[in-house]
């Protein structure tokens, strides 16, 4: 294996881990660590748009993309979830003022 291969090589990999991760962090709905993995993997595009990586970044990029999609996709089902909660939640506290305002008409 070549210098040039073994560099292509580790970057792809290093491409997938985070890939991975990124994932897993989804899953976990850890934000935080989805966002700081998001910039490291830039990081690493910004290296594969380099003359030496164009033939990997052409076979990375359908997997960077379907990649992305899918996150994309976790996330808008993660956002309509809080979105359906913070509905409920202000129904309930409609309802719950309702009852105590007809409570607080009664004598006991």
């Amino acid at each position: 294996m070549s210098t040039e291969e073994g560099k292509q090589l580790l970057l792809a990999q290093q491409v997938q881990a985070l890939l991975s991760a990124m994932k897993l962090a989804v899953t976990k709905r850890q934000w935080h660590q989805l966002r700081m993995l998001d910039g490291e993997l830039t990081a690493l595009s910004q290296q594969l748009a380099s003359p030496e990586f164009s033939a990997l970044a052409q076979r990375l990029k359908p997997v960077l993309q379907h990649h992305y999609r899918s996150i994309l996709q976790q996330l808008e089902s993660e956002q309509n979830q809080v979105k359906q909660k913070m509905e409920q939640h202000l129904r309930d506290q409609e309802g719950i003022k309702a009852y105590q305002t007809s409570m607080d008409g009664q004598s006991w």
